[in-house]
């Protein structure tokens, strides 16, 4: 780019002798046989309708001629070169977003992959054929194509998977949707959410609706393209997921548009707008229609609560028996963009408020959900005596083990200590983490974004970045355990949309716009007692070098493990309800062959746990 600058390349092709690159800052070209393609100032941009001011999302070399196509916020445009000349190409049919062009069929073919079909042309760029839905009548939606040697064409299909000119398709085990916004996890079961929100004002992002589950290894997908509701209403921007504690099958998904979805069984039931609930449209005067639901979550009696947003009535909740009750927020006097909405221990509802400098409420219904006379409201800023949030900008919040509550802001981390009685002590602020980084004492992320917390059975942090990837920290938030980032792990993307630990495994999963990974976290969340409790793998073959792992225990266990003849081996102390042993003795040396004890016990020596295994080395 120009002085220097580092501009992506979405594209590259050679033609009449030089290398032509397409960015989202034009077209440019150099000599392909510079000895420095590296040197900004050999690189041009040519002076024609293929200027700097459009994107140019691929190239092309076809036919004697460089084929472009010009992205723009409507209708793409393509444009030919022959070396002389650049023209319009009236011929190829005008469709939103062309995403790729690819030669074909030894040089002859042109093929055009767009949102909504899938194009040939000749070298003359005359139509041949046209190729829009598989053999059972779903409509293909080609990223990319590629011709194999015996003729058929192959799609990298956005919505399916793997998918062909015979009229078939593969889907891989996973979710349909690359993106994943948020995730719950209940009884070992995953829930995802497609979808999203503008960081800074609240708006939806347009992104396609996709319900996904993962249960059993599997993945099943409840999108538009297989959902007639979601089809038929084009339904996007999927924010939140909540599972009924209290019936599992049944599970409710909120939107930034249409309300609440309401799924039973994986089905897709029916629509809850301001027609059969408490809800409220946010102008009922508009020629659009518009209920939008973004954070939600159930308390301890089964009512689920969420946020009615940019509404009169920001705050919502559906009893267990399906009754309705709704709340004006006294503290905001406007309709506010709404964004996230835990309840805490003692059944405290914390809110986030989206735009402005508004920070965050707390809630206390007082038990009576129907008599508002007792209700309590807290309005939390930034500065002394108001909250003193670094920023009133707010990108998550999670309580912890303790009852703390965690906030990420735009200006770093604080933490609510006095959470539980916070409507009763005199101090009312958070406070800041400090850290010591490369000799020097800052504040924990005073420079980054937290996007999302997760608290581990340990009570640790897992916290996700906009564009640091992942941390795990000690449980004070002083001490930084991992960082996961796309350079050093199998984390698709440094910037997380949510991370969500499944606290009966320890398995973290890590959301981001381009896909979901887990890690097998080290803690669980501890059990009443040791009935659960069991040694695994077992036995432990020589060719297994990974951990050994006590799980089911109760919270932070105490453990010993010993050979037959009672000499301790290791011992170590339960993230959780977890323990893992690496099978060496104290010296790091491998153990022998043979069976090993191991012994836990609660940290009031109550209960007790005795298990054994067998060592194969």
């Amino acid at each position: 780019g120009a002085n220097g600058t580092f501009i992506p390349i979405n594209s590259v092709a050679f033609f009449d002798d030089k290398i032509w690159a397409a960015t989202n800052a034009g077209l440019y070209f150099a000599n392909a046989s510079a000895p420095n393609l590296n040197d900004f100032s050999i690189w041009n941009s040519p002076d024609t309708l293929i200027t700097s001011a459009f994107d140019i999302n691929t190239i092309v070399a076809f036919g004697n001629k460089l084929i472009v196509n010009r992205s723009l916020s409507a209708e793409d445009s393509i444009y030919s070169f022959d070396g002389t000349t650049w023209a319009f190409e009236d011929k190829i049919a005008t469709n939103w977003d062309n995403y790729a062009f690819e030669v074909t069929n030894n040089g002859t073919e042109l093929v055009i992959s767009n949102r909504w079909n899938v194009n040939l042309y000749d070298s003359d760029l005359n139509h041949l054929t046209v190729l829009y839905e598989y053999s059972d009548g779903i409509g293909l939606q080609a990223l990319h194509t590629s011709r194999s040697s015996d003729g058929v064409i192959w799609f990298a299909d956005n919505q399916l998977g793997l998918g062909n000119s015979d009229g078939n398709y593969s889907t891989p085990n996973g979710p349909n949707h690359s993106n994943a916004y948020n995730m719950d996890i209940v009884n070992g079961t995953l829930w995802s959410v497609s979808g999203g929100q503008n960081q800074s004002n609240g708006n939806g992002l347009g992104r396609s609706a996709g319900i996904h589950t993962f249960r059993d290894g599997s993945w099943k997908s409840i999108t538009r393209a297989n959902n007639d509701l979601l089809g038929q209403n084009n339904v996007v921007d999927l924010l939140d997921i909540a599972v009924d504690p209290q019936d599992n099958t049944k599970i409710y998904a909120s939107t930034l548009g249409w309300g609440l979805i309401e799924i039973i069984d994986d089905e897709v039931m029916r629509f809850i707008d301001e027609t059969n609930s408490s809800l409220v449209e946010e102008n009922p005067n508009n020629t659009w229609h518009f209920v939008g639901v973004t954070g939600m979550e159930y308390d301890d009696n089964g009512n689920l609560w969420m946020l009615n947003t940019r509404a009169t009535t920001g705050l919502q909740v559906k009893t267990a028996s399906d009754q309705w009750h709704s709340y004006a927020i006294p503290p905001l006097s406007n309709r506010f963009y709404l964004r996230d909405l835990i309840i805490g221990q003692n059944g405290y509802k914390w809110m986030t408020v989206r735009d402005g400098d508004q920070g965050l409420v707390v809630f206390d219904d007082n038990g009576t959900l129907e008599d508002t006379s007792d209700d309590r409201w807290l309005h939390l800023k930034a500065g002394e005596g108001n909250g003193n949030l670094p920023s009133a900008t707010i990108y998550s919040i999670k309580e912890d083990l303790d009852g703390s509550i965690w906030v990420g802001t735009f200006e770093g981390v604080a933490v609510f200590h006095n959470a539980l009685n916070i409507f009763d002590v005199d101090n009312k602020d958070a406070q800041r983490i400090l850290v010591e980084k490369d000799g020097y004492t800052q504040y924990l992320f005073e420079s980054e974004v937290v996007t999302s917390i997760d608290v581990d059975g340990s009570n640790r942090k897992w916290m996700g970045t906009e564009s640091s990837g992942v941390f795990l920290l000690s449980e004070d938030g002083t001490e930084e355990i991992h960082h996961f980032t796309i350079d050093n792990s199998p984390l698709l993307s440094n910037s997380i949309e949510k991370v969500s630990i499944n606290q009966k495994t320890g398995e973290v999963f890590m959301a981001s716009d381009i896909g979901i990974v887990s890690y097998k976290g080290d803690a669980t969340g501890g059990e009443p007692t040791y009935s659960s409790a069991y040694v695994y793998p077992n036995p432990v073959y020589s060719a297994y070098n990974g951990p050994i792992v006590i799980t089911g225990l109760i919270k932070d266990s105490f453990l010993k493990i010993t050979d037959v003849s009672g000499n301790l081996v290791h011992e170590t102390q339960a993230k959780g309800g977890q323990a893992t042993w690496d099978g060496n003795n104290f010296s790091g040396n491998r153990v022998k062959s043979g069976v090993y004890l191991v012994y836990a016990y609660d940290d009031n020596a109550t209960q007790r746990f005795v298990s054994k295994f067998l060592m194969i080395k």
